[in-house]
């Protein structure tokens, strides 16, 4: 490994809350970036890219999963567990830890680092006993293990009733001496701090440091030969230049410009840019018998894969304001049902919203449980933040 790449894509270390700077467009870039647009404007034929998009189709799940496998997370469990095997070392440290994790998390990495340690896990209760106005006896504190709350935003709805288990959760937390590890999504966190002042309960948290270009191109170009295969090869569909080809010495190559572009979309999330790059990504269409294809592609020895460009997401519908408020709902509490979404957005009511918002790739549905897409989070993070909602931190 070069010095270069053992400094820049390496492990990093949590960092406190507050302190995440997302990757962003040096001026130049954006002014590049801006012009090579403008170019393609004018320039949108089939004939002008290296393979017409006439030529190309998604790549398949199987293929996916080859070249870029799930989980989701990249290296971030292996950061959790030398920061956790830290805190747990030092008997000094405050006997709570709190780790803000990025939206749109799906991996359940805290639940991952618990599978391997000798740990309690603390179980949410369900929507049913959050709305409930009965008084909820609490699952016991006691023990010598460490305690696990894997995701907080499942233990409080958004609702009149919704927060009352959750303040007597973090009372009974304030007292006990058990050591207890706390995740929560950096939306919910946000929501609580305004509602249940709980950065005055608990101690301050930490999160990932942010994914910048080089380490999305090492961790991608790592996943794509984790068979020990390299029967596959990336190249850009307007140049047909490498993806992974190394860094040009101006830094101005397509594949740099592409990550750099990736990077800044997904706000350095991992999991977000693992799902836009997945979706970047195209194979060749077969070419049937007698048909000829729309421009002379040599066709390579090995299967190639085209990185195309990154999704531009529009809001559908006729009522943004109330999608947004469906989205800034399941953005908080990490996925919900329908009937749990009425309970925070009662203005739902029978409104054609969901469905509309899952046709057009802004939500996912896994059984009952409605999330928003990953890939789609820059776009709501950016239509929320322009509609004035309150936003997370991270």
């Amino acid at each position: 490994m070069s010095e270069r790449r053992a400094q820049n894509t390496g492990p990093r270390a949590l960092q406190p809350l507050g302190q995440y700077d997302p990757p962003s467009m040096a001026a130049p870039d954006t002014l590049r970036l801006k012009l090579s647009r403008l170019f393609a404007v004018f320039s949108s034929s089939k004939e002008g890219a290296f393979i017409g998009d006439d030529q190309l189709q998604q790549a398949t799940i199987d293929t996916l999963d080859n070249v870029v496998a799930p989980p989701a997370c990249g290296p971030v469990i292996g950061e959790l567990e030398a920061d956790l095997e830290r805190w747990l070392a030092n008997p000094d440290a405050p006997h709570i830890r709190v780790v803000v994790v990025p939206p749109c998390e799906q991996n359940g990495i805290v639940d991952i680092w618990s599978q391997g340690h000798d740990c309690e896990i603390l179980t949410p209760p369900p929507s049913s006993v959050l709305l409930s106005e009965v008084e909820t006896p609490l699952p016991s504190l006691e023990g010598d293990t460490l305690l696990v709350i894997p995701r907080l935003e499942h233990w409080f709805l958004r609702n009149r009733t919704g927060l009352v288990l959750l303040r007597r959760l973090l009372a009974a937390l304030h007292l006990s001496d058990r050591r207890c590890l706390i995740s929560c999504n950096s939306w919910a966190w946000s929501f609580l701090c305004k509602a249940a002042e709980i950065d005055m309960i608990l101690p301050e948290p930490v999160t990932f440091a942010p994914f910048d270009a080089a380490r999305l191109k090492d961790w991608f170009g790592d996943l794509a030969i984790a068979d020990g295969t390299s029967a596959i090869q990336f190249k850009y569909s307007q140049t047909g230049e490498d993806v992974f080809a190394a860094e040009t010495p101006e830094g101005d190559g397509d594949s740099d410009d592409y990550f750099r572009r990736l990077a800044a979309h997904s706000l350095g999330i991992p999991w977000i840019a693992w799902h836009m790059w997945r979706r970047s990504l195209w194979s060749e269409r077969d070419v049937m018998a007698g048909e000829t294809p729309g421009k002379d592609v040599d066709r390579p020895s090995m299967e190639t894969l085209w990185v195309g460009a990154l999704d531009e997401l529009i809001l559908p519908g006729k009522h943004p304001q109330t999608a947004l408020m469906i989205l800034h709902s399941l953005l908080i509490h990490g996925g919900m049902t329908v009937d749990d979404i009425r309970h925070t957005v009662p203005i739902v009511g029978e409104s054609n919203l969901v469905p509309s918002l899952l046709k057009s790739g802004f939500l996912e549905r896994r059984g009952d449980t409605l999330r928003c897409r990953a890939a789609a989070y820059p776009a709501i993070r950016l239509s929320l933040a322009d509609a004035g909602f309150p936003m997370d931190q991270l």
